[in-house]
């Protein structure tokens, strides 16, 4: 009967043969352990489409395979042998003859010996894609995904919620490969629970104009796509969560929280409410970039290979006033937000969603300031309190629609309204190297606010008959107001080796509006030159236009603020134009990718001083050289190198002659003379795995090399008082260095996560009229070793020192100091639904002679735990700080200044939590087996 159906398939594959084009697949098969060539394995090439048969044949004596007269077309090859594993690989047979040269299979005996089998591998590779088993990571009942990073290799989230992937900032996290509350990656991470998911994605996602041409332009960004179980795409599920306590004051701590998701095949809805006054304001890592303080304007930078206009804001000497940061103070906050995601069909797609904000804090920062002149040196003490209440209301929407097999149009809008109100009071106090008062000051600044942020995007691509050759015009629209007014009231008295000097009073009302409008657009053209060689060849037209009119007001004879201050108020309109032509080639082929290219722009700028009736007109043209070169060396190990030069002009804060006195002992003035600058910029990197042995590597580098970079010339006089202007100047560079490594030893189950890293820097600013250097260095790392065991205990150790070193020109005494962060973390499951768990931190703070108090603390938390109704309800009892020494404590040193500030935090207090988690998809919340 065998050899029956043996000859069956070989008459089948004559019949086959008779009628296909003239075209051979040929190759040679080997054992990847000896190299030794295996004879007589089974050699199919089936259809891609149904998998069926459509070739065979056998290697002969010496490995040797040859298939004649295949059709032109795509199949599926399998190698098979009874003493190897299965070898299958996709290919592409053209009329020319297709040599496959040596293909490896792998002896079973040696799979046997790397790795056990067993269904729901915890840790898989697809491509460049690392796919986590969600399951096969321990993480307490009701967790949520964030807490489910944490245990994953070569991932880390720190305590702001940033994560990193294999040592590079996560931009995006996809739910289903879809945007979820906008590109916020915290709220996916944050709301979702850890058991809804199925699979935990890790990839470098390549840019849209990647994506449609299918060439590889060298511009990723590191994305997880959080993929759900079958169960959660449909019905609904979500929690209730209410907890309430006490802190050492008696006062009562809340935190409560819910939120539903409704998910029907591609289509998700979701939404959530909370509010609370424990810190936590929900706040992304990123949000910062949305809350830039009066007065400044976004600043344009070429962006590195593609060419593509970046804006950046840059705030005034204001910058940041009414920023709010969980991390410090006393917070009450409340937040709410909807989301909605569809694809109605195979042409339409929506994701759209609004997020509301309003959070009011306190904070209190004690700030310890040395500066170091040639001849002298200052310490500053510094005590700041500070009230902010904001409110923000943010709307996204992103629609796609597929025209036609040859069009598509994309459009993507933010709209963003903020209010805010802050009022700042400050005491400060300068004494000199003998220890005598040479200025003090007491300063309240209120201020309130109004703003709207506005973008929108849109892109049209289009792909012609012949692959890869592609024409593509994105736009981008930005636009921001801003309207302020607050007063300031500060009264400064100066010292002469401490003998009272004299007084200044400052008693203003300010007022300020500004105005910023950016367009950005680029058409692209891409063309097959040969085979696996493209070309590329685009435009670019960028404008930003910005007014900034600031006026300061005295008090008139009336005792009313309308006598105006021409000294501290400013009209000033700025125009940057900017024509760019760029060229790339590129070559891709599955183990090797590079490119080359070039651009030259024309950048105009046009300011006007209205006020003074002045006009400042510069003309620049530059030259964007790129080359990237991406290598894989194999499947799971592979190698890069970047190379690209960026302009960054100049903010409209930092050209605008203004002198600002928002602190009247340290001034700033913007100088309109100032020059756009040139980055050199260099990445590279090196990726290794091995997940059968489950270990692996990631090495990062980063440098860069800045000509006309824009620093600081600063003049302080013998009474302590500051006067800086921006300055363009040569010589600045950073170099830094990141090695991530993990590992998990099979026998204990002990995992290890970390790596060094290091950092060299160099600046160089102008302090009264002399050039200082300043050199930091930064070494540090981290070591992580956890073990885990389902259902009984899971455990971890981490240490993350870190060790600072600078030294400047005009300071001799060399400053450096030793910062050293201990955790221990366990949570210990007594039974299956009770459980107790602790996290304790150590943070050694080296004494130094600048920083000579005893600044090191230990903040220890711990709960009890109980889930009821098969974990579907759960209660926990919290302690947070028991030892009630929780605090912010941050060190820099940098230029001439050694700097050491403390903020308050909420301390000890205790909180009892009750969460119910409920669904309705045919399946219980809980996993109570």
């Amino acid at each position: 009967m065998k050899k029956l159906t043996c000859l069956l398939v070989l008459y089948l594959a004559c019949i086959v043969n008779v009628t296909a084009q003239q075209t051979t697949v040929k190759g040679v098969v080997a054992d990847t352990t000896n190299k030794k060539k295996v004879a007589f394995a089974v050699v199919l090439l089936m259809t891609p489409k149904d998998s069926a048969l459509s070739y065979f044949t056998r290697t002969d004596k010496d490995g040797l395979f040859s298939i004649k007269n295949v059709d032109t077309g795509r199949y599926i090859l399998q190698i098979t042998q009874s003493l190897f594993a299965d070898y299958v690989d996709d290919i592409t047979v053209g009329n020319a003859e297709v040599d496959l040269a040596s293909i490896s299979i792998t002896p079973k005996s040696k799979l046997l010996q790397e790795v056990i089998v067993k269904s729901g591998s915890p840790i898989k590779i697809k491509g460049d894609t690392i796919s986590y088993t969600a399951d096969s990571f321990q993480v307490s009942a009701n967790a949520n995904v964030e807490e489910l990073l944490k245990k994953l290799p070569g991932i880390q989230v720190d305590k702001n919620g940033q994560i990193k992937a294999m040592g590079e900032v996560v931009q995006k996290v996809l739910v289903d490969g879809e945007e979820f509350f906008g590109d916020d990656p915290g709220m996916a991470v944050k709301n979702l629970r850890a058991d809804a998911v199925k699979e935990v994605q890790v990839f470098d996602k390549k840019s849209d104009q990647a994506e449609f041409t299918g060439i590889d332009d060298g511009e990723k960004s590191k994305t997880i796509n959080l993929k759900l179980k079958e169960d959660r795409k449909k019905g609904y599920f979500g929690k209730l969560e209410a907890g309430g306590g006490l802190d050492n004051n008696s006062t009562g701590r809340y935190n409560n929280a819910a939120m539903i998701n409704a998910f029907k095949g591609k289509r998700k809805l979701a939404a959530y409410v909370m509010n609370g006054n424990v810190g936590k304001t929900e706040m992304d890592w990123r949000d910062e970039e949305n809350f830039g303080g009066e007065g400044g304007s976004y600043s344009m930078s070429m962006d590195e290979i593609s060419g593509n206009m970046n804006y950046t804001w840059n705030g005034g000497a204001d910058e940041g006033a009414d920023y709010i940061n969980g991390e410090n103070g006393f917070s009450r906050n409340a937040n709410a937000g909807l989301h909605y995601s569809n694809k109605l069909n195979e042409k339409h797609n929506i994701n759209s969603g609004a997020k509301y904000n309003d959070v009011q804090q306190t904070t209190g920062t004690r700030n310890y300031l040395q500066t170091f002149l040639p001849d002298t040196s200052f310490s500053e003490n510094t005590r700041d309190d500070n009230w902010v209440k904001r409110q923000n209301l943010k709307f996204n929407t992103t629609y796609e629609w597929k025209m036609d097999s040859a069009n598509s149009l994309k459009f993507a809008g933010n709209l963003n309204f903020i209010q805010s109100q802050s009022e700042n009071t400050n005491y400060s106090d300068a004494i000199n190297e003998q220890g005598n008062l040479v200025n003090n000051s007491d300063k309240l600044r209120t201020n309130q606010s109004d703003r709207t942020n506005l973008r929108m995007n849109l892109l049209w691509k289009h792909k012609f008959k012949k692959a890869k050759r592609t024409l593509s015009l994105t736009t981008d629209w930005r636009y921001s107001q801003v309207d302020a007014d607050g007063y300031l009231l500060a009264d400064n008295r100066f010292f002469d080796n401490g003998t009272f000097l004299r007084r200044d009073s400052v008693d203003q009302f300010k007022t300020t509006h500004t105005d910023t409008r950016t367009f950005d657009s680029r058409l692209s053209y891409t063309e097959p030159l040969w085979k696996d060689f493209y070309a590329e060849v685009n435009y670019g037209f960028n404008a930003a236009l910005a007014n900034n009119n600031r006026t300061s007001f005295s008090k008139t004879t009336g005792g009313k603020y309308e006598q105006r201050i021409d000294s501290l108020s400013n009209n000033f309109d700025q125009s940057i134009t900017t024509h760019r032509m760029g060229l790339n080639l590129r070559y891709v082929k599955k183990k090797l990718n590079y490119a080359i290219g070039m651009a030259v722009a024309t950048t105009a700028f046009d300011l006007q001083d209205i006020s003074l009736a002045r006009q400042y007109n510069y003309d620049f043209i530059n030259l964007f050289p790129s080359a990237n070169i991406n290598y894989n060396i194999k499947q799971n190990k592979s190698v890069r190198f970047n190379y690209n030069g960026s302009t960054r002009q100049p903010s409209l804060n930092q050209l605008q002659p203004l002198r600002e006195n928002n602190n009247p002992l340290s001034l700033y003035i913007g100088n309109p003379n100032l020059s756009q600058s040139f980055r050199h910029n260099v990445n590279i990197g090196y990726n290794s795995y091995n997940f059968l042995k489950e270990r692996g590597m990631w090495l990062g580098g980063w440098g860069s090399v800045t000509q006309n970079a824009i620093t600081n010339t600063v003049t302080i006089d013998s009474l302590g008082r500051r006067v800086s202007q921006p300055v363009n100047v040569d010589g600045l560079y950073n170099v830094s260095m990141n090695v991530s490594l993990f590992a998990k030893h099979r026998k204990t189950g002990i995992q290890f996560n970390g790596g060094p890293n290091v950092s060299v820097s160099r600046s160089i600013d102008f302090i009264n009229g002399l050039r200082n250097k300043s050199i930091n260095y930064s070494y540090g790392g981290y070591v992580s070793l956890s073990k885990s065991k389902d259902k009984k205990y899971d455990v971890g150790l981490s240490v993350n020192p870190s060790w600072n070193f600078n030294k400047s020109s005009l300071n001799s005494q060399r400053t450096q100091f030793l910062n050293i962060t201990t955790g221990v973390r366990g949570t210990w499951f007594i039974t299956k639904n009770f459980e107790i768990g602790s996290d304790c931190d150590f943070n050694y703070r080296q004494r130094t002679s600048g920083f000579d108090r005893n600044n090191n603390n230990t903040i220890w938390n711990a709960y009890i735990g109980h889930n009821f109704l098969k974990k579907t309800l759960s209660a926990r009892l919290q302690g947070f700080d028991l030892l009630n020494q929780n605090n912010i404590i941050n060190r820099s040193v940098s230029s001439n200044y050694l700097n050491e500030s403390i903020s308050q935090r909420l301390q000890r207090y205790f909180m009892l939590t009750i969460t119910w988690n409920f669904n309705k998809n045919g399946k219980p919340v809980g996993n109570d087996e």
